[in-house]
């Protein structure tokens, strides 16, 4: 380990970078951490995901009974999820040279 960071490549390869540029929408950043403490991580779907963020929106809370007929009709799934926002990024957002891939 002391050999590899005497070596110049090792240190140009783990350069500290600050974390000032990400935002909260980042999630990739703050799931890369290792905590110490499980407790503290938070789930990367309430980051994400502004439906959970908002009061207003209806939900219903299904057994499994109630949700195998909820799933069996797709007019009600439809009426259930068209006020979830969807957040996406724009074509013209994107930076070149960036994959489209999982778009």
């Amino acid at each position: 380990m002391r050999k590899r960071q005497k070596s110049s490549s090792y240190s140009q390869r783990c350069r500290p970078v600050s974390l000032d540029a990400y935002t909260i929408d980042n999630t990739f950043v703050y799931n890369s951490m290792r905590l110490k403490n499980a407790a503290l991580r938070s789930s990367k779907r309430s980051h994400a995901n502004l439906a959970f963020d908002d009061p207003f929106l209806r939900h219903n809370a299904l057994s499994t009974i109630k949700l195998t007929r909820f799933v069996q009709e797709k007019s009600n799934i439809y009426e259930e999820f068209r006020d979830v926002p969807q957040v996406t990024t724009r074509p013209d957002e994107v930076p070149l040279g960036c994959e489209d891939k999982n778009r």
